[in-house]
Parts: structure tokens; sequence; C-alpha cells
């Protein structure tokens, strides 16, 4: 009889280790790349686990994957975006890569174009953008920097592709304040 009650409760005890080990899944913060490996599995929790979601031309999401025009592979924990995600062209190229912590954009956000090239880089705090994002010519030079405290534009400075200033402006409760502009020397030609 001792036997058969050790037995139960080593049974029970293994089945209670199973379930913890179940809800401590380690998820990588730098995502996944192959979309063969999503699952969109959903749990009391919300989403859970590896997603490929699926959206039109105006970033709406859509169930149809051969209407698609992007697909996004997502890290989901406990119903919040997880870790580096990353969204595609249809063509497999990326498109955007943002990077989320307990379910808010954070870090560096960067927008791709069709031949993979980098066109825009946003910093993210707590949801936010928050710093200096940049955007990029073609080419790969700078096109802009834009300053940004707490979500709102301080400061934004345009150059020519020569590198030189074309545009100085600086922002107040969200609308443009002083505003100098350059010929392509880098002389000011308002202000």
């Amino acid at each position: 009889m001792k036997t058969k009650q050790i037995a139960s409760l080593l049974i029970i005890s293994g089945s209670l280790f199973i379930l913890a080990c179940k809800h401590e899944v380690k998820y990588s913060t730098n995502g996944f790349t192959n979309k063969a490996d999503a699952i969109n599995s959903v749990t009391d929790s919300g989403k859970e686990g590896k997603w490929i979601e699926y959206s039109d031309i105006n970033d709406d999401s859509i169930s149809d994957s051969s209407k698609a025009v992007y697909y996004t592979l997502t890290i989901y924990k406990m119903g919040k975006k997880f870790g580096t995600v990353r969204q595609y062209f249809k063509s497999g190229v990326i498109r955007n890569e943002w990077t989320y912590t307990n379910g808010q954009i954070s870090g560096l956000s960067k927008e791709y174009d069709e031949n993979g090239k980098l066109k825009s880089e946003y910093p993210y705090s707590g949801g936010k953008i928050d710093g200096v994002a940049k955007l990029y010519y073609a080419g790969g030079k700078v096109s802009a920097e834009r300053t940004f405290k707490n979500g709102n534009e301080m400061a934004e400075k345009r150059y020519f592709e020569n590198g030189k200033v074309s545009a100085d402006i600086t922002y107040i409760n969200g609308f443009p304040g002083e505003v100098k502009m350059y010929d392509t020397t880098g002389t000011e030609i308002i202000h």
C-alpha cells in the first residue's frame, strides 16, 4: 500500500513539475527569423510564444496570407510583445525591427527599404520616442536628425547629400518655432 502511495505522490509531483516548467518558457530577446517556427499559440494570458502575423499595404492586420504585403514575426510572453520584433516585406527582406520590454517599445527601432538598406532609426524609451532619430538617404548618408524628448519633437536638422546642413528647426509645443535654411555650401539663406 505504501508503495502505491509513494508512486502516486511521485506521479503527482512529476506532473506539477512539468506544469511549472511549461509556464517558465525562456524566450530569446533576439526574437526569431524563421517564419516556419511560428506556432501562434493562445493561453489564458493571451498570445504566447512565436507568432507570425500578416498585414496589408496600410499595415492593417489580415488573416489571408496570400493577400499580405508584409508579415511580422513576434514573440509574445503572457500576451505582451517581447524582445526583438521583425516585420518583413512579402519577399522576405526585412522592413522594420523593434525591441519590446514589458510590452512597450524600447531601444532603437529601425526601418529598411525594399532592398534591405537602412531608412531610419528611432530611439524609444517607455513606449515613446526619446533621443535623436536619424533618417538616411538611399546611399546611406544621414538626411535628417530629429531630437525627441518623451515623445515630443524638440528639434530637427536636415542635410543635403553632400553632408551640409540644409535646415535647422526648433519646435515649440509640436510646431516649428525658429527655422534656419541653408544653401548647398552651408550659407544661411533664411532665418
